[in-house]
């Protein structure tokens, strides 16, 4: 991406996490709206930790979701 832009500045690679990674072979989960309503923040905690090491595992570091700690 350095070469092909004008003025040689990198662009910034992220992908989408709404629920769960957004990649054809990556575990997909409830929306957040219905993961909030199990009332289990040890469990969204868990989801969200095994989509960061689904997200690194594919060579993603930056991902947006609507999930804040």
């Amino acid at each position: 991406m350095l070469e092909k832009t004008r003025l040689g500045i990198p662009a910034i690679m992220h992908a989408e996490a709404l629920h769960g990674l957004q990649a054809g072979w990556i575990t997909s989960f409830l929306q957040p709206i219905g993961l909030a309503s199990s009332f289990n923040p040890e469990l969204i905690e868990k989801l969200y930790a095994m989509t960061a090491k689904e997200a690194r595992a594919m060579g993603c570091h930056i991902v947006l979701t609507p999930v804040l700690y």
